[in-house]
C-alpha cells in the first residue's frame, strides 16, 4: 500500500457491518485494512444507504481521475458496486463523471438523514424523508429524475423490510406516498 488515507478516511461514511478501518488509500485505491482493492469485501458488506452512495459517487470521480491506466467504465462498476450497471449506463456515467470539474454534491452534508430502521428524520423526528430532505435530495438529483427515482425506490423497499421486522405494516400506498409521489410530482414537466 503507498500512501496515507488521510483525509479521505473521514469522508467515507461507516455502514452497518463494516469496519472503520476499511478505507482506500489513493492513488492505488487498495484498502488500509486488508489490503484488497478498495472496495473491498468487508467495506462492501455495508448498507447501501443514502450516506454510501454519495460518498461512491464522489470517489468514483476521484478514481477515474487517478486510475487512467483502466477504462473509466470499469472503475464505475468498481466503486458503484450497489447499482447493477449496463455496458452504456456504465459508459454514460464515467463521462459525466469525467465532464464534471467539481465533485458531484454530496446528500451527506444535510442533517436531515434517515435513523434506521425507524425511517424517522434525524434533525426534525418528522417521517423521512421530511422536506428539507426532499429539497437536499431535489439539489443533489438535479436534472437526474430517473437516478432519484431509482434511489427512493431502493429507500422505499429498505425502509419496507424493517418497518415490517419491527412488527409494523405499513400499507404500500402509504409507503409510495411518502418516499415517491413528492418526487413524481416535483420532477414531473410543468404543463403550460
Amino acid at each position: 500500500m503507498a500512501g496515507e488515507p488521510g483525509a479521505l478516511a473521514m469522508m467515507i461514511p461507516i455502514t452497518y457491518g463494516a469496519d472503520a478501518s476499511h478505507v482506500p488509500t489513493r492513488p492505488t485505491w487498495d484498502c488500509t485494512a486488508c489490503a484488497e482493492p478498495w472496495p473491498c469485501t468487508e467495506y462492501r458488506s455495508g448498507d447501501a444507504s443514502m450516506q454510501i452512495v454519495g460518498a461512491l459517487i464522489y470517489l468514483t470521480q476521484l478514481a477515474i481521475r487517478d486510475m487512467r491506466y483502466l477504462p473509466a467504465p470499469e472503475v464505475v462498476r468498481r466503486f458503484v458496486f450497489c447499482t447493477p450497471l449496463s455496458d452504456a449506463d456504465a459508459r454514460a456515467v464515467a463521462l459525466d463523471l469525467m465532464r464534471s470539474r467539481q465533485p458531484l454534491p454530496d446528500i451527506t452534508r444535510t442533517r436531515h438523514t434517515p435513523m434506521r430502521p425507524l425511517w424517522g428524520c434525524s434533525a426534525c423526528r418528522k417521517d423521512w424523508p421530511c422536506g428539507p430532505a426532499q429539497a437536499a435530495l431535489l439539489r443533489v438529483y438535479e436534472g437526474e429524475p430517473d437516478a432519484l427515482v431509482m434511489y427512493l425506490g431502493a429507500m422505499l423497499a429498505h425502509a419496507g423490510d424493517q418497518l415490517h421486522q419491527l412488527g409494523q405494516r405499513p400499507h404500500p400506498a402509504t409507503l409510495d406516498q411518502r418516499f415517491l409521489a413528492w418526487a413524481r410530482d416535483a420532477i414531473r414537466p410543468a404543463v403550460t
